[in-house]
């Protein structure tokens, strides 16, 4: 920007006020230039600053906010404007915005971190249990009625052998009604003994595949996606 430009964009800035107080501000700044001189006009805007911030003082000035202003040897200024007053947050001239320090800390963001994972297993913690003490409950469940099937099939077939045996012994003594009771025991015998092989063909067929059922759940749990690759 050069002192034509300045001073164009400080009228338009102060468009607002009279004409009266527009023109005799700009021609401060004219006869300031002109008292410099040429070689000296990057060096006064720049020590001026922006037109926006020349603007914003001289309408203070008028409006009597005029708490540090003063009409210096570089034109109107107000000393609460000066780098030394400003926030030490703000970016000085000559400083990069990615120089400044973040406003989070390391130590922040543990902590941050630490509470996220508490309130998350305080949640997580009892929903994962109860669904794997459910789990765990229906195979228990599972597995009690297999074992009480074999079980049951076992005493029936223990149950026909007894009367069997006891059709025989009664047979000496009475032989129609020992020829009777050794008639159902075998029937008892023999449904015992289909009873215990279906009882272990279907162990045999279910307990693989509740095997299979954990294992596939593990693999989910630990591995996610890609525990079926």
């Amino acid at each position: 920007m050069n002192r034509q430009e300045f001073l164009e964009r400080l009228r338009m800035l102060l468009g607002d006020l009279s004409e009266e107080e527009r023109e005799a501000a700009v021609q401060y700044y004219e006869d300031y230039f002109a008292d410099a001189g040429p070689e000296m006009e990057d060096q006064i805007i720049q020590e001026l600053g922006s037109p926006e911030k020349v603007a914003l003082m001289i309408r203070e000035g008028l409006r009597g906010e005029n708490a540090g202003d003063e009409y210096a040897e570089t034109g109107f200024s107000q000393t609460r404007y000066d780098d030394r007053k400003m926030p030490v947050d703000y970016t000085k001239p000559g400083e990069e915005a990615s120089d400044r320090k973040p406003w989070t800390s390391r130590t922040l963001k543990i902590i941050l971190i630490i509470l996220i994972i508490c309130v998350g297993c305080s949640a997580v913690i009892p929903a994962v249990s109860g669904i794997i003490c459910g789990i765990l409950g229906i195979i228990a469940g599972m597995f009690g009625i297999f074992f009480a099937f074999v079980i049951v099939s076992f005493c029936v077939a223990i149950a026909g052998g007894g009367l069997v045996i006891a059709g025989i012994t009664t047979m000496f003594s009475a032989f129609p009604a020992g020829l009777l009771i050794c008639g159902i025991g075998l029937l008892i015998l023999a449904a015992g003994i289909l009873l215990v092989a279906a009882s272990i063909r279907l162990c045999s067929i279910m307990v693989p595949v509740v095997f299979r059922f954990l294992v596939s759940i593990g693999r989910r749990i630990f591995y996610g996606r890609r525990g079926h690759a």
